[in-house]
């Protein structure tokens, strides 16, 4: 760095006076930090409460899938073999009953 002689002198002769320099005090700022609330902890909800669904069960008679609500597949309601939302075997509209284990279907 450079400094001329002159330059020099005039900021000597600028700051010889004591009476002239005030000192500052260095104040430093705290930048603002807001404030997060904490939340008050609160359990977890219950879980939902599901209603009972009816299983169906799949049973194949004569090389036809059937689906119906006894797992013994005895007694009961029988329904086609459909597809549910996502392309999988599910049990579709009603085609006859089973009576003591006797596939009998509504024409």
């Amino acid at each position: 760095m450079n400094v001329s002689p002159i330059l020099l002198s005039l900021d000597v002769a600028h700051y010889s006076n004591n009476d002239e320099m005030k000192t500052e005090e260095y104040v430093e700022e705290k930048p603002n930090k807001k404030r997060v609330s904490k939340k008050k902890e609160q359990p977890p909800p219950p879980p939902p409460i599901q209603e009972e669904e009816d299983e169906h069960y799949m049973f194949i008679r004569e090389g036809t899938r059937y689906w119906c609500k006894d797992i013994d597949e005895k007694n009961g309601v029988v329904f086609e073999n459909g597809k549910d939302t996502d392309g999988d075997s599910a049990p579709g509209k009603q085609v006859g009953t089973l009576k003591d284990g006797e596939l009998i279907i509504d024409n």
